[in-house]
């Protein structure tokens, strides 16, 4: 007897929404927990808590060498959970870091409007 897919047989979290609609792939975070559920929670609760700290840093950091830091893992982190959006923005942040030092208003105020989006959505994952 073979062993059953474990993303096939999951269903998603909250509202059906298409993919690129959702903030996170849940599709890609079942894939990297394997289909457990209380496992993806888990870092949900702890993606949703670095993505605020992250963007404080980010915020006040006026070290470049810090700054790239901080946009990398951020990068890597949004990317490991499926938050693809997020993921994107801090890689066009880290080419903003190489190239001019800093980060733009505009992509912060990207960032800041992605990882709301993203917030919102991990809270009503987490409520239901």
């Amino acid at each position: 007897m073979g062993q059953a897919n474990p993303v096939s047989n999951i269903e998603p979290f909250g509202p059906v929404k298409s993919h690129r609609e959702r903030p996170i792939d849940l599709v890609h975070l079942a894939r990297q927990t394997m289909g457990d559920r209380g496992l993806e929670c888990e870092i949900l609760k702890l993606f949703d808590r670095q993505m605020r700290q992250y963007v404080e840093r980010i915020r006040n950091t006026h070290d470049r060498a810090a700054l790239a830091v901080e946009m990398h893992t951020l990068k890597g982190s949004a990317f490991g959970v499926g938050a693809e959006a997020i993921g994107k923005l801090a890689q066009t942040g880290e080419r903003e870091i190489a190239r001019h030092g800093g980060v733009s208003p505009e992509l912060l105020g990207d960032l800041e409007t992605a990882i709301a989006e993203a917030n919102a959505y991990i809270a009503d994952i987490l409520a239901e």
